[in-house]
């Protein structure tokens, strides 16, 4: 089950702002498309002597603005060991984003967060008493992520979905260990790669993540992380991995419908270029 909400979210969220197209639907894209082109273009119309002036429309239907976004949410961490049982624990993370948009529908997002997360792993003695040593990290980092993807949905929706993966770069700070072989021992890590040393300062790995943004601001997002670094200087391998969702808001100016200011862009340019019309202003 580990990781099961999160792959479904990771699948089913960029659908959601793919809604069904009709027809009619795509040729009022179009024809707002064609108001896009329209606003950032010179009109020229005739005036009253028959001169020709310019009259510049400075209105853009739609923007594209860097926006900033806050987030919080749960996770669920791992610390992967191939020779030892690996159970989930609970973690959790926070941090801001830049959204910043790219070419078309691609953005980019970098991000710094602070993350709470670990792993527990189980291994076996060899010994009657204990049979089994269970040892469970509690970390505190900062990462920073650098996401590319893609930014989509419908222009008359509530909704838009982004996709996106990226590498991170994690700084250990500190956190606890805890051995359990019957009786509890809890101590402090000590972050570095020397003797003495229980845990390695600098992560780094891969990650996954997509969302559905309302109109409004707020979004949901899921995410799978996988770390590449060996985290643990005195075994063959560690590395870590965290699945799981948060939800935030996006500070900034709001995508919204443009019908109206469309089909008054495109009333105002069937006017000028029928040849009744024009014939009447002159």
């Amino acid at each position: 089950m580990k990781g099961t909400i999160t792959l479904a979210l990771l699948i089913w969220l960029p659908l959601v702002g793919l809604p069904s197209v009709t027809a009619q639907e795509r040729k009022a894209d179009k024809m707002q498309d064609e108001g896009d082109a329209l606003s950032n273009t010179n009109q020229r119309r005739p005036d009253e002597d028959g001169d020709i002036q310019e009259d510049v429309v400075k209105k853009k239907v739609h923007h594209k603005h860097v926006k900033i976004g806050m987030e919080a949410g749960l996770s669920s961490c791992y610390m992967h060991r191939p020779s030892a049982i690996n159970d989930a624990i609970f973690g959790g993370n926070f941090g801001t984003f830049l959204y910043i948009p790219l070419t078309g529908k691609l953005y980019l997002q970098p991000g710094l967060y602070y993350m709470a997360n670990g792993g527990s792993q189980t291994v076996g003695t060899g010994y009657v008493y204990p049979p089994t040593i269970t040892t469970t990290y509690n970390v505190h980092s900062i990462e920073l992520p650098v996401n590319l993807g893609f930014r989509f949905g419908h222009k008359k929706t509530r909704y838009m979905s982004f996709i996106g993966m990226g590498p991170y770069i994690a700084r250990n700070l500190g956190g606890t260990v805890t051995f359990n072989d019957g009786s509890t021992l809890t101590d402090n890590l000590v972050i570095g790669s020397n003797a003495g040393q229980n845990f390695k300062a600098f992560d780094y790995g891969l990650g996954l993540n997509t969302s559905i943004e309302w109109r409004c601001g707020l979004f949901l997002r899921a995410r799978y992380q996988y770390g590449l670094a060996n985290l643990a200087p005195h075994v063959a391998t560690m590395n870590s991995m965290s699945d799981g969702f948060t939800f935030g808001y996006l500070f900034g100016k709001k995508y919204k419908p443009i019908k109206k200011h469309f089909k008054r862009l495109t009333e105002e340019n069937d006017q000028y270029n029928d040849p009744r019309q024009r014939r009447a202003d002159e």
